[in-house]
């Protein structure tokens, strides 16, 4: 819930970039985030990624173990 998606230019080209991250808020967060050469931002990808796949597996459990506990409820009646 900590992760801002967010729309802005690219200052390089002037780009507009509908949904992004800023790298800076990122690696406030998790500093795995960011790579950081030099003072130039970027995205680290993949630990992103896999941490936001991991969050969603979580999700997903958490769904299919409320939903046993409706049918549970629902078949208690």
């Amino acid at each position: 819930m900590q992760i801002r998606h967010r729309c802005f230019n690219w200052k390089e080209s002037g780009v507009h970039q509908k949904n992004g991250y800023i790298a800076q808020e990122l690696e406030k967060i998790d500093n795995e985030f960011v790579i950081n050469e030099n003072d130039k931002y970027s995205i680290n990808v993949l630990n992103l990624l896999s941490t936001v796949t991991k969050a969603m597996q979580e999700q997903q459990k958490q769904i299919e173990d409320l939903q046993l506990e409706i049918e549970k409820l629902k078949g208690a009646k």
